[in-house]
């Protein structure tokens, strides 16, 4: 049982969230409460900030976007089936969408997290150990 520093009700562990190891000192409830009051507060800030971001990633990529797009629509109505194993190392999961070319929207690999992170790792130090990023920037 632990003490709610915020309203003061003794309730169990589960009660409360977790960080760095241990239980916070608000419990779920009161936490969700400051955060909800927190963001209210603060609305016109979060809103300039996902915004300006969402848009700067469109207009920077948005070859990407209408591969991501094109790739839920395709799902959605049947025309691709989503496996729920990875392609890669075969291990049962959410697979995520990997674009080799995003030009070929359709041609998609489904890799789990951990595959996907290590494509995208692998893929950002070739091309920059090959000079890619510095033609395409030019």
């Amino acid at each position: 049982m632990k003490l709610c520093k915020k309203c003061g009700v003794e309730k169990s562990e589960d009660d409360f969230y977790w960080q760095f190891g241990k239980p916070r000192t608000y419990c779920k409830s009161c936490f969700k409460a400051a955060w909800h009051e927190y963001r209210t507060a603060n609305k016109e800030k979060y809103y300039i900030h996902n915004n300006i971001g969402k848009q700067k990633y469109r207009s920077l990529y948005p070859e990407r976007i209408y591969a991501q797009r094109a790739l839920s629509y395709a799902i959605r109505s049947g025309l691709i089936n989503k496996p729920n194993q990875c392609e890669q190392c075969g291990t049962e999961c959410k697979p995520q969408g990997h674009h080799p070319d995003y030009a070929k929207p359709r041609n998609v690999v489904f890799l789990c997290p951990l595959c996907y992170k290590h494509v995208h790792s692998n893929y950002q130090t070739e091309t920059i150990l090959m000079g890619k990023c510095d033609d395409e920037k030019a």
